[in-house]
């Protein structure tokens, strides 16, 4: 799977960032692409850092999350596309809103998480009866899910905030190219404080992808 950085060379270039005036795109590729790694360590395991992939996931009925255990939810995401979701070998239907027939299962592209809607047994129908009729309940089981889908971010398609807070963590990587993530530095009796405290756009990006208390299904 390849790695590139969330934002591109050009748009620093135009914007001539300190740091970054009269470097080749080769270098400032080399840069964006550790802010970009640096990111994806804050909010994983959202997908920023990878091209538009397919993956083939497995995961456990037994672990879903949510109301009548209805939920489970992809390493990867947002959700670009679904070829196929099989419950204990069975395919499954799926789709992304409202329907006079719902389908099995109901897809959130954007925070990948797949939501049983339908039950397939007498038990499991009486269970879900129990929670609601609009919920269904997974099958039991370990590793008895799979889905195969297509994650990331389209080219070009990064949201703007993110670009800019990628942007902001390399030219503070570029200031401070020999010793990034110092906070003080001090000589004899001088001191000097050095402020990384992010711009409140990139502060509100990164509590706005963070994916805090994400459960895990697989």
């Amino acid at each position: 799977m390849a790695t590139r950085p969330i934002t591109d060379a050009g748009k620093v270039s135009a914007a001539a960032y300190p740091g970054f005036v009269g470097q080749d795109d080769q270098e400032i590729e080399r840069v964006l692409l550790a802010a970009t790694e640096l990111i994806h360590g804050m909010i994983a395991p959202r997908l920023v850092v990878a091209d538009t992939a397919d993956y083939a996931e497995t995961h456990s009925g037994a672990l879903a999350v949510g109301r009548a255990k209805c939920g489970l939810y992809l390493k990867c995401y947002p959700v670009i596309s679904i070829t196929a979701i099989k419950e204990n070998g069975v395919a499954l239907t799926f789709g992304t809103g409202y329907a006079a027939n719902p389908p099995d299962v109901l897809v959130d592209m954007e925070q990948g998480i797949l939501t049983r809607s339908t039950n397939v047994s007498a038990v499991r129908e009486t269970l879900g009866a129990f929670y609601g009729k609009s919920y269904g309940l997974w099958a039991p089981g370990l590793q008895n899910v799979t889905v195969d889908y297509r994650g990331g971010w389209e080219p070009d398609q990064v949201p703007a905030d993110l670009q800019q807070w990628c942007i902001e963590e390399a030219v503070k990587m570029r200031a401070q190219a020999l010793a990034p993530g110092v906070d003080s530095v001090a000589r004899s009796a001088a001191s000097q404080q050095r402020d990384h405290r992010p711009s409140p756009m990139s502060e509100r990006t990164r509590m706005k992808y963070a994916s805090l208390g994400r459960p895990r299904t697989y």
